[in-house]
């Protein structure tokens, strides 16, 4: 069969070649671009070109196809950490996960294939669940396939597969326990009771609580000898030290006058509630003014009527006019203090009784 390619030749004709090269009474040779191929060669070279095509295709389909599907349906695989572990044991069954997007694992896991396995534990991690199992047999322990339910998009339920996987069983008795033997059993060793190794850490917890205990009283003690002593103190005279203390605290001159005329007027309600019999530090100043029927108690309600001013009203009195109402409520609890006939053994008049 002779092929040439059409308009490809430009060499010399065929005549002007059998012209030139031609030994004298030979045959004219053939053109330079004609080639002989037998029939057989072509229907190979045919089949070998379609069968090129077809895996281009072929390629080209299933590239086509994995960039459609966006990663495929996801994938599961699934391992145990060793492949052999003594009878007793805890082996770790990995199972490694890839979701498409969108995809989530519910809370639990839905697992399959691993029904047969004693698991004492799951831990949950991004793309990986590893479950606890108990080496409970001497066989092989052996799961089926194992399937792993996720939510798509939609929330609906779909399953990724992975193989069985197994682990070996080691024995106990080594690695021939046919032949072990086993040792009798050693007499009783006698032990000391549980508890005596725990009594020095007892002893040391109730000392504490003992210590805490005698603390705490001796504590109480003191403050109801001090509340007791401070009952027994005549009102005059306790009204007496706490303005005194007042004074000390310089609580005026450091610009603190509010707080300066609240606590003068606590220690003032506090003392006429000792002497009266009715709860004046409850008391507003006009309920206070319709409880007393003494002329020194009305004397004392300017002063108090003066400190609500500081406190409420913000009225800033001058250090004058400071010391002229401390000089007043002096001289009331020196009015209405008792007379020394009246007063307890050892105990001092604060004031002239007016």
């Amino acid at each position: 069969m002779t092929v040439r390619s059409p308009g490809s030749c430009r060499c010399a004709t065929p005549s002007v070649l059998a012209r030139r090269c031609a030994p004298p009474g030979a045959p004219a040779p053939r053109h330079p671009c004609d080639q002989t191929v037998p029939a057989a060669d072509w229907k190979k070279g045919i089949c070998v070109l379609a069968g090129h095509c077809a895996a281009v295709v072929l390629l080209a389909a299933l590239a086509a196809a994995e960039v459609t599907s966006g990663g495929g349906a996801g994938t599961l695989t699934a391992a145990f950490d060793r492949p052999k572990a003594p009878v007793g044991d805890v082996a770790t069954l990995t199972l490694s996960f890839q979701l498409p997007e969108g995809g989530a694992i519910p809370d639990p896991p839905v697992l399959g294939g691993v029904e047969q396995l004693t698991i004492l534990g799951r831990e949950t991690a991004p793309n990986r669940i590893a479950l606890k199992v108990l080496v409970d047999q001497l066989e092989t322990l052996k799961t089926g396939p194992i399937t792993l339910g996720w939510l798509d998009k939609e929330r609906k339920l779909q399953t990724l597969t992975a193989p069985a996987v197994s682990l070996q069983a080691l024995s106990n008795l080594g690695d021939k326990p046919a032949e072990a033997q086993l040792r009798p059993l050693q007499d009783i060793v006698p032990v000391r009771p549980a508890w005596l190794r725990y009594a020095p850490w007892g002893l040391g917890a109730l000392g504490l609580i003992l210590a805490a205990a005698g603390l705490y009283w001796w504590l109480k003690k003191r403050r109801r000898a001090r509340e007791l002593a401070e009952r027994e103190e005549p009102p005059h005279l306790r009204a007496v030290r706490e303005v005194e203390r007042l004074e000390a605290q310089k609580l005026f001159e450091k610009g603190r006058v509010k707080e300066f005329y609240f606590r003068l007027s606590e220690i003032l309600r506090r003392y006429l509630e000792a002497i009266r019999g009715f709860p004046a530090a409850e008391y507003t100043v006009e309920e206070i003014a319709r409880s007393v029927h003494d002329e020194r108690d009305r004397q004392l309600l300017v002063l108090l009527r003066q400190a609500d001013l500081v406190k409420f009203a913000d009225v800033v009195p001058t250090a004058a006019r400071k010391d002229e109402e401390v000089s007043a409520a002096r001289a009331y609890i020196g009015a209405t203090a008792p007379a020394p006939e009246q007063q307890p053994p050892g105990s001092a008049t604060a004031g002239t009784r007016r």
